[in-house]
């Protein structure tokens, strides 16, 4: 029953390419229906796989087709389970994805096939290289920190608030803050991602917390209550406007202003014209930096450009 569970869904998907497969695609359909029912699988379909397995091979390598003759049995319980494997993971992978949009767990770091900075939707860009970065043009955006306007340094950071990655990297960027506070200037330009849930509705309950000047602490809770706005949404932005002490009826107004919208697409735009493909990244004097990285990296960037 299971290999020619296996059969149909590799031979399947073979079919759909290539033409020869599809006899084989057939008998793995008739083989699969006859063992639901509880009927021998008498159509002969193991035995042509494993001929034309080893008669590809002998064609290659006599010494390989000789080990597979030999050995078949073990090596399809082999490859059975690596598919189901296989199947497991993938549909981990798929869940992480929706659920934190990385198929590797909320607070991995590694590489995601799905890619979850780029994946094209809003026109997001498909690049993974940082040398076809665009420094932004503008400084529009959230001043971190103390101001310095007259900095020989600026650092922005283009960021997703529902984004782990963006996450991880804040206990980074605070640091950063208090040790070069006066002389760097830090700019926080906001990047939601269409994959990343209510990314766009913690972008503007940002702007608006700007507006109302509860910036720093509001900030600090959406990235302490990340996993809960990610279900919760709209009210627990709320909830967590409410406990910063923002006036509930001014912050509800300022979430539904055109003006804070036309703020948060521009800032997006600015974004996609910097061919931003993940979240944070970062530019130190035009320099990108992308993802969260050691302290070091940052540490010595800035003191590169200080002239230190």
């Amino acid at each position: 029953m299971v290999l020619c569970f296996v059969a149909l869904f590799v031979f399947g998907v073979m079919s759909i390419f290539s033409a020869k497969y599809r006899p084989l695609a057939k008998d793995a359909i008739k083989c699969t229906f006859l063992k639901m029912t509880f009927r021998p699988c008498d159509i002969g379909l193991e035995e042509r796989i494993k001929a034309s397995i080893i008669g590809s091979l002998m064609t290659r390598s006599p010494s390989a087709a000789t080990f597979v003759h030999n050995h078949y049995g073990a090596l399809s319980v082999a490859f059975t389970i690596l598919f189901f494997g296989s199947l497991i993971l993938t549909a981990q992978g798929v869940y992480n994805y929706w659920a934190y949009g990385n198929c590797n767990g909320e607070d991995s770091t590694g590489f995601c096939i799905f890619n979850p900075g780029a994946t094209g939707d809003g026109g997001y860009s498909q690049i993974s290289n940082p040398n076809q970065l665009v420094p932004p043009t503008s400084l529009a955006g959230i001043v971190l920190g103390s101001t310095a306007p007259s900095a020989k340094v600026i650092v922005i950071e283009f960021g997703c608030f529902s984004c782990s990655y963006t996450k991880k990297a804040e206990p980074t960027v605070q640091y950063l803050l208090s040790k070069y506070s006066g002389k760097v200037q830090f700019i926080y330009k906001i990047f939601p991602l269409p994959s990343h849930p209510f990314s766009n509705e913690a972008a503007i309950a940002s702007v608006c917390a700007d507006k109302l000047g509860k910036y720093p602490e509001y900030r600090a809770l959406l990235f302490a209550n990340q996993s809960d706005f990610r279900i919760g949404g709209a009210e627990i932005l709320l909830a967590l406007a409410k406990q910063v002490e923002m006036n509930e009826s001014q912050f509800q107004e300022c979430i539904g202003s055109k003006d804070v919208a036309d703020i948060v697409n521009s800032q997006r735009n600015e974004g996609l014209a910097s061919k931003i493909y993940g979240t944070p990244t970062f530019f130190i004097n035009g320099k990108p930096l992308v993802g969260p990285k050691p302290v070091s990296e940052f540490e010595a960037m800035i003191d590169e450009a200080l002239g230190k």
